[in-house]
């Protein structure tokens, strides 16, 4: 797909696109909250497939956006053929601007590792476990718009310098994701881009 150049001037465009409504709240609490120079538009794709969400990607350049990020949970993947899911991404990756941003399982252990105090490989095999072991720490937490609307969640996540530690704790799950040959083995990417996004803010 050749991309559309955007000559008119004005703000920098970053497009970020999640699978859903926990995506979706997460970076629009970003962008209210560190109130960026560029613009930064979080896009809900027409449902949670990884197919929809790059081709939601495509359309953001198309509509010439700069950047646009694909948030990708995973385990949805991991469960449907990771061969494809591969190459469907190496495609979509040729289009400049797009960068795709990967979490083992989903979005939820990105939130879980703002409040990891000690390393640990342990494998989620489910959601349900995984939402478990963040329900220590956020005790009412469910994934549903009426709870991120009321509870902020990228700025309960931020306070108290959670933010910076989520950060490097991502980096050390990836670090060790490189070195293991578990396909499960958790990790999180986002916090490069939270970094990355957060250096572009003025």
């Amino acid at each position: 797909m050749a991309r559309k150049i955007n000559t008119k001037p004005g703000k920098y465009k970053v497009a970020v696109i999640g699978e859903g409504i926990t995506e979706w709240h997460y970076f629009e609490g970003l962008r209210s909250v560190e109130r960026p120079s560029f613009d930064l538009k979080p896009g809900l794709p027409r449902n949670s497939s990884y197919g929809e969400i790059f081709k939601k990607a495509l359309e953001f350049i198309g509509e010439g956006y700069d950047e646009a990020y694909c948030i990708i949970d995973m385990d949805v993947p991991d469960s449907n053929g990771l061969e494809k899911y591969q190459k469907e991404k190496n495609k979509v990756k040729k289009t400049d601007g797009i960068r795709v941003i990967e979490t083992m399982p989903c979005t939820e252990f990105w939130f879980l590792i703002h409040y990891k105090e000690t390393y640990s490989t342990h494998i989620y095999l489910s959601y349900q476990e995984l939402e478990q072991e963040l329900k220590k720490h956020l005790p009412d937490y469910e994934k549903t718009g009426k709870y991120f609307k009321n509870k902020k969640i990228y700025s309960v996540l931020k306070v108290d310098n959670k933010q910076k530690k989520a950060i490097e704790n991502g980096k050390r799950y990836c670090d060790e994701k490189e070195k293991s040959d578990n396909p499960r083995f958790p990790f999180s990417e986002i916090g490069g881009l939270i970094e990355y996004l957060l250096s572009k803010k003025y």
